[in-house]
């Protein structure tokens, strides 16, 4: 008992040093200028790396990824800027503009077509800086795939999503996100189907 009452003190005592440290290399937003972070995530229905460069009032970087549930491949430059900052809370704009290759398979979903095209995708980020060395965030995502393949099918997906981001170190970070929302596509007829995503991330904030 004694011990935890110990470590809790500690934590508490440390909290202010957190909290004036630089922090987030995935989800803050955005970097401040000069600002550099290199990070990966992975879970389902995927996985991407990429980096983040922070300048005045906007920052830009690049994300690679593969779905592996529908064996496609990403590749995007990213920008970010923020809308609206109140103390600690932040309301961002996303945006990724690059191209993908899906292979077409079908394992877990038979509408699934072969094609590649262009990726487009724009989203918004709250993000709430704690006291802790801990960082919360609301967000919505609404990426588009338009194939340029004759086989191809455009897609629209909304998600709307939770997660955490989590000092592990003065310079490391774990990230926790989960989302949830429709996919809707040309070559489906029905109405739009409940899709979902969750992942594990790892940020390095290089400055």
């Amino acid at each position: 008992m004694r011990t935890s009452i110990l470590v809790l003190a500690a934590i508490l005592s440390s909290a202010p040093a957190w909290a004036e440290a630089p922090f987030g290399a995935v989800s803050s937003a955005p970097l401040p200028r000069g600002g550099l972070a290199l990070y990966g995530e992975a879970g389902y229905p995927g996985l991407r790396v990429g980096f983040r460069e922070g300048y005045r009032s906007f920052e830009v970087g690049g994300e690679g990824g593969f779905d592996y549930a529908a064996t496609t491949f990403s590749a995007a430059l990213t920008g970010r800027t923020s809308l609206w900052e109140h103390g600690r809370l932040n309301l961002s704009l996303d945006g990724k503009l690059g191209g993908f290759a899906d292979a077409g398979a079908q394992w877990r979903d038979t509408s699934n077509r072969s094609g590649a095209g262009m990726l487009l995708e724009l989203g918004s980020r709250l993000t709430w800086r704690t006291d802790w060395p801990l960082s919360l965030l609301a967000f919505v995502r609404l990426p588009v795939h338009v194939p340029f393949t004759a086989n191809g099918s455009a897609q629209v997906v909304g998600l709307l999503g939770v997660g955490a981001e989590i000092a592990v170190g003065h310079d490391y970070f774990i990230l926790l996100s989960g989302a949830f929302g429709p996919d809707l596509r040309s070559n489906v007829p029905q109405l739009a189907r409940p899709t979902f995503e969750a992942t594990a991330g790892f940020g390095y904030r290089v400055f």
